[in-house]
């Protein structure tokens, strides 16, 4: 039996959209069945509080979380100089408002200003250490190619050499030795012709004795001039004009070798002195380097507000605790120790449920609504879902994920946003576009069916149709089957 009691409710046509065609014939109709099925008299019975007819609808599907307005960022102030020579002399007062650019802090500057004066003598010194540096490679350079002239003309008169004694002179005197053996050996022929013209004269007596032992005796002479001679040009070939040769191509190797060790030598060191003038280069760039850093330093010990805003004081670790941070304290590099929230952008900070976070991703639009202006919607978008969940502190079973919303900057330009505000948030993750659909409140549960009233205006008769559903909101639930444009249902 369907439960009476669910329709004593006074009579009231929803406003989302009635019958646009329902007769007061129809409407009786309507009366009498209601009376009729659900057995009340007619001083007791009302018909149920809503009929609609079921249409295609467009609407979105959202995710309504709470949380708390938050500046988008917070600008760290860190100390940009190295190790913790940053000592603080000077600090704003914390809570006061900056503005971008404004002095909030000053460290010690005698131990930069100390540093850039030795940094600027050792630049001078590697300075002086380049240009001679320089000078030492332009003379090695010369000396080197001095050597290598010097060996290369020893080279040059060692060649003329050995090509005067191969083809020259050496030639030239074995043909002279050569000449006076052949001189020889005719006068040899020449004395012993006269020799047997004397041997003749002298049996028809016509020369005496004397006279042909002076022929006899030069002609021995020219004999030992012709061996003479021939023993002389054998030793030349043999010994002489070999050694003077073989000297000389001993000396041409000596230049060769020589000229081979001075370009060795000469561009070994010149690539030694290359190599000590790109060393004092490097000498020099770093300590410019080193100056610049210093000055840097010497700039830095002015520390100034990235950004206008509230000035907050950092908590920096001190012997085994944490405090703010304080005038004395040495600053680290890359240390936090003081921070500017930037209002200029806001978010609103919520926890998604952990069967809620899937359907969360960056970029999802969101309606921001004030608690302190609820009827002002602020546009928004999910800029940032957190990787790791964490328990409720009621319930440890209960896990979430904090989520952010950047608002719109035109959203917050008339000032009346502002950070710590408490807020909701519609996350829209989907939406219908034209499906069939009917209101939330007109589906009910009968077992586990979901189930919807359809009422039958020409038969006067109603009856619980089921229907699948898809995607809802508080208003709207996508009807997937069981119901078609047209049909009429009633709900409380």
């Amino acid at each position: 039996m369907l439960d009476a009691t669910k329709f004593v409710t006074p009579l009231r046509i929803n406003t989302v959209q009635t019958v646009p065609a329902l007769s007061a014939v129809a409407f009786l109709a309507l009366l009498v069945l209601a009376i009729a099925q659900f057995g009340f008299g007619a001083s007791e019975a009302a018909l149920p509080a809503n009929i609609h007819t079921v249409s295609k609808q467009s609407f979105s599907v959202s995710l309504h979380e709470r949380g708390i307005i938050q500046p988008a960022r917070v600008l760290p102030i860190k100390s940009g100089i190295a190790s913790n020579q940053a000592r603080i002399v000077w600090l704003q007062e914390e809570g006061a408002r900056v503005k971008k650019g404004d002095i909030v802090a000053r460290y010690d500057t005698k131990p930069f200003n100390d540093l850039l004066q030795k940094t600027e003598l050792k630049a001078v010194d590697a300075e002086a250490s380049l240009v001679a540096a320089e000078k030492a490679l332009q003379l090695t350079i010369k000396e080197g190619e001095a050597k290598i002239e010097a060996a290369k003309r020893k080279q040059e008169i060692a060649t003329i050499k050995v090509s005067d004694l191969s083809e020259g002179s050496g030639k030239l005197e074995q043909r002279k030795r050569q000449n006076a053996v052949s001189k020889a050996q005719r006068a040899v022929l020449i004395a012993q012709a006269e020799l047997k013209d004397f041997d003749e004269l002298f049996q028809l007596g016509h020369v005496s004795r004397r006279e042909r032992e002076i022929a006899a005796d030069k002609l021995r002479s020219e004999r030992e001039q012709l061996q003479f001679g021939q023993q002389a040009l054998s030793n030349y070939l043999k010994y002489e004009w070999t050694q003077q040769l073989r000297e000389s191509e001993l000396q041409l190797a000596a230049a060769k070798e020589e000229l081979l060790r001075e370009s060795q030598t000469a561009e070994l060191t010149k690539q030694r002195r290359e190599a000590e003038l790109v060393l004092r280069q490097r000498e020099k760039s770093a300590a410019l380097a080193r100056i610049a850093a210093a000055r840097r330093d010497l700039e830095q010990s002015d520390v100034r507000a990235p950004i206008e805003g509230v000035l907050l004081y950092s908590m920096v670790p001190r012997e085994g605790t944490r405090r703010k941070v304080q005038v004395g304290d040495a600053v680290w590099f890359g240390q936090t120790f003081m921070e500017i929230p930037d209002t200029s952008r806001l978010a609103l900070e919520i926890e998604v449920r952990e069967i809620d976070v899937i359907r969360m991703q960056r970029g999802l639009e969101a309606i921001v609504r004030l608690d302190a202006k609820p009827d002002q919607a602020i546009k928004g978008e999910v800029s940032h879902i957190g990787a790791l969940a964490k328990a409720s502190e009621q319930n440890p079973n209960i896990r979430s994920f904090t989520a952010r919303i950047n608002l719109a900057p035109d959203a917050i330009e008339g000032g009346t946003v502002y950070a710590g505000m408490s807020a909701s948030a519609d996350v829209i993750w989907g939406s219908i576009e034209q499906q069939i659909a009917v209101p939330t409140a007109a589906i009910a549960l009968r077992g586990e069916n979901r189930v919807v009233n359809v009422v039958n205006v020409d038969n006067d008769q109603a009856h619980w149709q089921i229907i699948e559903t898809g995607l809802s909101n508080e208003q709207w639930t996508e009807v997937t089957s069981g119901l078609t444009t047209g049909i009429t249902i009633s709900y409380q």
